[in-house]
């Protein structure tokens, strides 16, 4: 009897549970979870909202970074047929609102168009000194830029009107070293070349145009300097 019911509660036993499916732990998993991950989606809700938010207002502050600059590139080119003093006027004008862009726009395009603007207002009025300044911070200030090589001759071309020659050259020489493959470096070279002769540094004249015309291009820069190479050796001033 006893053998019979041991034997039945035996046959009667329970059968073990199945381990539970992928699709129950995840869903346990979330459960136990929500809290953490519903903060998170939050914080990720949040952050999208707030890109996006910024991206409107980058825009907007670029669409009217880009009017103010036209404003101002206006107002320059508007400086013509006009009495010698509204000039002045308006030439400080300009000055005054290109030194705002400078400031609002900083590392930006607009800034540097504004510099560029500044620095030839500077040297219409008159403010020679100035206008080189101006142009020499861009090109300290914003190296990488197309406008900076363009910056550092008209630094030079300012330099050499003030009869500031050892400056002109350090613009130029600057400029060919660190923009050697700029569009403008054979204007450069003839420029070094040209101050070198008004320094009565005619060997030293000679290596700028004989490293200009090796080049083998073509151009009224490469003329101008073989030109400089022939009346240089007429002229005898190397073995002066």
């Amino acid at each position: 009897m006893a053998k019979t019911e041991k034997k039945q509660a035996k046959g009667t036993a329970e059968p073990a549970s199945k381990p539970a499916k992928f699709n129950e732990k995840l869903g346990f998993l979330i459960l136990k979870r929500r809290k953490s991950i519903l903060v998170f989606a939050i914080i990720i809700l949040v952050v999208i909202f707030g890109l996006g938010i910024y991206m409107v207002f980058e825009n907007k502050a670029k669409n009217n970074a880009a009017e103010q600059l036209e404003k101002l590139e206006a107002s320059y080119l508007a400086i013509e047929n006009n009495s010698e003093l509204e000039n002045k006027t308006m030439l400080a004008s300009v000055i005054v609102e290109a030194d705002k862009l400078i400031k609002a726009q900083k590392g930006r395009y607009p800034a540097i168009r504004a510099i560029v603007i500044k620095a030839e207002a500077l040297y219409a009025l008159g403010d020679i000194e100035g206008s080189e300044k101006a142009f020499a911070d861009l090109a300290e200030s914003y190296p990488r830029s197309h406008l900076a090589v363009v910056a550092l001759f008209n630094a030079a071309v300012a330099a050499e009107e003030r009869n500031e020659l050892e400056n002109a050259l350090s613009y130029l020489l600057k400029a060919e070293n660190k923009y050697f493959d700029s569009a403008a470096i054979d204007r450069i070279r003839l420029a070094t070349g040209r101050i070198y002769e008004k320094q009565k540094s005619y060997e030293k004249a000679m290596e700028v145009y004989l490293r200009l015309t090796a080049t083998g291009t073509e151009s009224d820069w490469t003329k101008i300097a073989r030109d400089r190479i022939i009346f240089i050796k007429t002229q005898g001033f190397l073995n002066k």
